[in-house]
Formats: structure tokens, sequence, C-alpha cells
């Protein structure tokens, strides 16, 4: 069968240079903005942009349905040329290629996917409209471009986020900034990186983390990071809904995991600190108490929903995966709440939160009430 017959191809002229294009194409902070059709958009996004690097992301339709999209990268030559493998993680649907060629206009992208065979090709044409979504997909970046000229999102700077990998506060902000795979550069504090305190404790004395850093510009507190990344910073992924009143829910439900299942946690841990026997047990027993009223009044308040302000992912579940996390391992979450239970361990599922768990499972030994051999 002739490669004719088996592949689609797309083309499109844009009226800017092709190395910005590119960039548009490979920059996770662009790219996530604008790829797919009209009324879809990408969350639990996560790009790993190189030759055998994978770029993963659920792709939700305007009426919630989501596909899970795998891409694997075969060849990158900048600014020209890039071929990948997709698929939805269990089968590869075809391979595509971009090629972007200059012309006295701009730039000529030319976009092609080919199928093993013409029927697979045919079924995606006929049944999914993969013609028309391509051209609303071009036409989608052509309007990108057009708002964002220079590519310079938010205030065109590289973010630094100080923090600890193991501290609740600093993945309550990694969740946000894998959720719309925001690049930024991760200055962890710790004994090993003297140089990195010394800034820290510089820009905020009163020595708290997570900070983030966005030029000259330093945020602390975690609940304000996340509501500035999605204002200046703003991916696929809003963490805070527009309308106010929802707003407000999704607030409420941040301020709640942080001061009635965060802070008895680590009044907890703060007991076991001490090294003083009677202290430790006095503060258990405190945070028990607390946390078995925080978890029956989060099992009333959960049912029927899917996440903890409603069906979408925010901020207040960014606030309640760490939360949770340590929680479980201080005071047990006992089957008598099985939708609490249920609910923890959809957070734990959530890529963003699983990438943020395993890169602190080395520092499990600093947990000084004992971590469980789970999660």
């Amino acid at each position: 069968m002739a490669t004719s017959e088996r592949e689609l191809v797309l083309q499109r002229e844009l009226p800017f240079p092709r190395e910005l294009i590119w960039k548009a194409m490979t920059v996770p902070e662009h790219v996530n903005r604008w790829w797919g059709p009209d009324g879809f958009r990408n969350e639990n996004v996560a790009m790993d942009f190189r030759v055998g690097g994978a770029w993963t992301f659920d792709m939700v339709g305007p009426d919630g349905a989501r596909y899970p999209n795998r891409s694997v990268y075969k060849e990158i030559t900048p600014p020209s040329r890039l071929v990948y493998e997709h698929g939805d993680g269990a089968r590869v649907w075809f391979e595509a290629s971009i090629v972007l060629e200059e012309t006295a206009g701009g730039t000529l992208i030319t976009l092609r996917q080919l199928y093993d065979s013409q029927a697979a090709r045919d079924e995606v044409v006929e049944k999914y409209g993969a013609i028309e979504g391509g051209k609303q997909h071009l036409a989608k970046l052509d309007n990108y471009l057009r708002e964002h000229g220079g590519l310079a999102a938010g205030t065109g700077t590289q973010l630094a986020l100080y923090g600890h990998p193991f501290s609740s506060y600093t993945q309550k902000v990694l969740i946000a900034l894998y959720e719309n795979g925001t690049p930024f550069e991760f200055r962890c504090l710790g004994p090993d990186t003297p140089q990195h305190a010394a800034e820290w404790q510089r820009r905020w004395p009163l020595n708290k983390f997570p900070l983030l850093v966005d030029g000259e510009r330093d945020l602390a507190e975690s609940s304000i990071i996340i509501e500035y990344l999605q204002i200046v910073h703003p991916g696929p992924v809003r963490l805070l809904p527009a309308d106010a009143t929802a707003a407000l829910d999704v607030r409420f439900m941040d301020r709640f995991f942080d001061l009635h299942v965060m802070t008895p946690m680590q009044h907890a841990v703060g007991g076991a600190l001490t090294g003083v026997t009677a202290k430790r047990e006095e503060a258990l027993a405190y945070a028990a108490g607390k946390l078995e009223m925080a978890y029956a009044w989060l099992e009333r308040h959960l049912a029927g929903k899917g996440w903890a302000a409603g069906a979408e992912f925010s901020l207040a579940d960014c606030a309640a995966a760490p939360s949770l996390f340590y929680a479980d391992w201080t005071h047990p979450i006992s089957a008598s709440y099985p939708v609490l239970r249920a609910y923890r361990a959809r957070l734990l599922a959530r890529p963003s939160f699983a990438r943020a768990v395993e890169e602190a499972r080395q520092f499990r030994h600093l947990f000084p009430l004992g971590a469980p051999q789970r999660d």
C-alpha cells in the first residue's frame, strides 16, 4: 500500500518566523495553551522534550470527556523538524511529523500523520473529524502567536522555587506547577546546598518555605503563590474558577486543609521533634482529636464530589494532597471514612502529586513519627 493512502497531511502558512513557531510548539508553557481542537483543553501535562522522552496529557472535551494522550519523541531537529509516535499509552495510533519551512511570507507548517492502514486513517477522519480538528488546531496556533507575538509569557523570566521535596507546603506548590507544565528551577534547601539557603534567607528573613522568585518579585505563602501563577503564568489547568462565588468555595477548602488538616499534623510532628516522650504523646493526642473532627466533616462534604470543591481539580486539591498524605501517617484515616479514603487515593493517583511523592521518597526517614511502608 502506498504511503499516501495511509497518511493525513495538513498545511498552513503563518506570518511568523519558524524559530517562534518552534518555540510555541516545544515549550510547555506555550504549547499547552493552544494545542488541540476548539473547545478542548489539556490537563495532567508532563513534557520531557528530548529524543526518547514522553509528552503526556489528558485532553478534556467540551462535554468533560477525557482522552489520554502520550507522545514519544523520535526526532528533534530545531527549528525545522519534529517526529513522534502518538497514542493513548496503551497503543500507538500513528507516527506524526511536523516540518517548518521558511517562506517569503513567514513559515509553512506541514503536519503529517502516518497510520498502519488506510482503514485506520479513514476511521479518525470519519469518526473523530481529524481533518477539521487539525485545521482548528493550526488556527489556534495562529491566534496564539498573534496574541503573544514575542512569546514572553508572564514576566518572561525563569521562575525559581525555594523549598524541600519532603515539605508539605512545597509539595502544594509543586503540584500546581506540574499540573500546568510550568517551567521553573527548583532550588532545594538542605545541607548540601548552602548557597540556596543564603539567598533564600536574604529574600525571606522569616525563614519559611516555599518561596517563589519571579525576576525581582518574591512570593511567600503557598496559596498566594498558586494564585499568582494563575494570574501571571497561566496554563491549561485553571486552579481557581473565574466565577467569584465558585472561587470562594475553592479558597475555603484550601484554608480548611491548611488549617484543620495540615496544622494538626504539623503540631504532632513538632511534638515528636522535641525528643521528649511526654510532649510527643501529648501533641499526638491533640492532633488525633483535631484530625478526627476534620475527617468526619470531610466524609460528609466530599460525598458525591470528584474533587474537593466539585468536579474540577483546583487549588483546594493542591492543598488537600500533601495534607491528607501526611495526616494519614499521623492519625490513620479509618475504614469508617470510605469517601475520604477514596479521595486520598485519587489524589495519590493524580500524576502531578504522584510525581511530587516520588521525588520526596528518599527523604521518608526524616518523618519523626515514622513513615509507614505504603504510599
